[in-house]
């Protein structure tokens, strides 16, 4: 099928873009550091734990909003989490796009091709 077979081309020029070349180079550095993975794990378990209690109906503690704000500042003082996050967040954004080019599509949104002025999905 042809639609799967352009698939596949996406996939494979997803594979050798520049970000996601980036996001496993700087995810794997991120990994080799014990302190930043801890960081990170500290982090996401706090988290958690936060939304658990939001999604209970239950708000968080001060001293657990506390804690999650100072695992936040660590986090952004470890370079190679940033260097991670910042990567992550610029392959969120190419699949973001490729997400609103289909959409557009699927809701007969798709623009004219000249201007974005007739559609809302490029910006």
């Amino acid at each position: 099928m042809d639609i799967l077979n352009k698939a596949q081309e996406l996939a494979d020029a997803l594979e050798k873009s520049d970000e996601l070349r980036n996001l496993r180079e700087a995810e794997k550095t991120m990994q080799s550091d014990k302190q930043a993975m801890k960081l990170m794990n500290d982090f996401r378990v706090k988290q958690l734990e936060v939304y658990n209690m939001q999604v209970a109906g239950e708000e968080p503690s001060d001293q657990l909003t506390e804690e999650l704000d100072q695992l936040r500042e660590k986090l952004q003082e470890n370079l190679f989490i940033m260097d991670y996050l910042s990567a992550q967040e610029k392959v969120g954004k190419i699949l973001e796009q490729i997400n609103n080019i289909i959409s557009q599509v699927l809701h007969g949104d798709s623009c004219n091709g000249n201007s974005c002025a007739s559609c809302s999905g490029c910006n």
